[in-house]
């Protein structure tokens, strides 16, 4: 869209949304809800978001990344839907796998996988928080 329309049309700037690996789901706020920093997500791969900056900047149009860096994903499935708000890990019914886009494991609050560079201590813990994922 750079090289045919947003550079010819004289667009100076386009905004994308957060390129990071995020949970699964079709909804729009699944890209804001990032499980790794890879640069795998429904939006494409590494490699195809460097060809997208680069054609675009070879079109005169600069790329703006909303990037999410205040957290990360909860531990609750947004998708399928028969598994939504059950909690990640675990057995029995009320628990189910979660893996991002391109199958990191996430949902431990303890941030045991190996996914983010940093620990729990690093954040401030709200014990009596009773939603997760902004309701959703």
């Amino acid at each position: 869209e750079c090289t045919s329309y947003l550079g010819p049309a004289g667009f100076d700037a386009v905004q994308v949304s957060p390129p990071t690996e995020h949970v699964l789901g079709p909804m729009w706020y699944t890209r804001y809800q990032p499980v790794s920093y890879k640069l795998e997500s429904r939006s494409g791969t590494e490699q195809e978001f460097i060809y997208m900056v680069r054609e675009c900047r070879k079109a005169g149009v600069a790329i703006l990344v909303d990037a999410v860096i205040n957290h990360m994903a909860g531990p609750t499935v947004l998708w399928p839907p028969e598994d939504e708000k059950k909690e990640c890990g675990g057995e029995g019914a009320k628990h189910a796998d979660c893996f991002g886009w391109s199958g990191t494991p996430f949902g431990s609050r303890l941030f045991e996988h190996s996914n983010v560079p940093y620990t729990r201590e690093e954040f401030h813990h709200y014990q009596d928080n009773t939603l997760s994922n902004c309701a959703f």
